[in-house]
């Protein structure tokens, strides 16, 4: 177990706090994921938080986990292949028929409908 010295935002002051591996059940479309990420455990409040070094990863695993399941695109591929073609959010909407705010909604981790994977 590792301790850095950050700030706890329950004690409201710079702590001691323990980097542990919490595993979480998380429920995507009616399917559980059990999911393990780091969180931060503060020494004097006992309080679990995340902090920008150590962001809550939790629901983005679980996406993940549904979308290999599932055999569906992430986020990251969903942008790659669009970046990787050069084109513009308008233009890849118009060869696959997918509006624009959908491919944004898509590249920003919103879990892809099956019938546009």
């Amino acid at each position: 177990m590792k301790n850095i010295n950050t700030f706890c935002p329950y004690c409201m002051d710079e702590r001691t706090v323990a980097v542990e591996d919490l595993t979480e059940e998380i429920l995507v479309r009616n399917h559980n994921y059990s999911v393990t990420s780091k969180v931060l455990k503060c020494s004097a409040c006992l309080k679990i938080f995340n902090n920008n070094r150590y962001p809550n990863m939790a629901l983005n695993l679980a996406y993940r986990a549904y979308c290999k399941a599932h055999n569906l695109l992430t986020s990251e591929a969903v942008s790659s292949f669009r970046h990787d073609l050069r084109l513009s959010l308008s233009d890849i909407s118009i060869l696959t028929g997918i509006s624009p705010t959908t491919w944004s909604y898509y590249e920003s981790g919103a879990l892809i409908d099956p019938v546009h994977s």
